[in-house]
């Protein structure tokens, strides 16, 4: 990863932290799988601790499991760091 994607993937780690709001990283796989969306706890603490990449698809998806309105990701991310 870039220096700016290792800050970026950062941020969104600690937006989807916030939005987890004390649920465990197994009741989101539990959300994931009641969508139809593959996420292990693994993957979820990975996207958390900013240590992986994601695609377009894969973060709309991410999104829908934290209960996340992609285009507000975006603009936050955008204000951050």
């Amino acid at each position: 990863m870039t220096k700016s994607e290792t800050q970026i993937a950062k941020n969104l780690g600690v937006l989807l932290r916030a939005a987890r709001r004390g649920r465990t990283l197994q009741d989101m796989v539990a959300v994931a799988r009641d969508m139809g969306i593959n996420l292990s706890a693994t993957q979820a603490s990975e996207y958390e601790n900013g240590k992986r990449l994601l695609s377009m698809p894969r973060f709309y998806d991410i999104c829908k499991v934290y209960g996340l309105k992609p285009g507000g990701v975006i603009t936050r991310l955008a204000r951050m760091d």
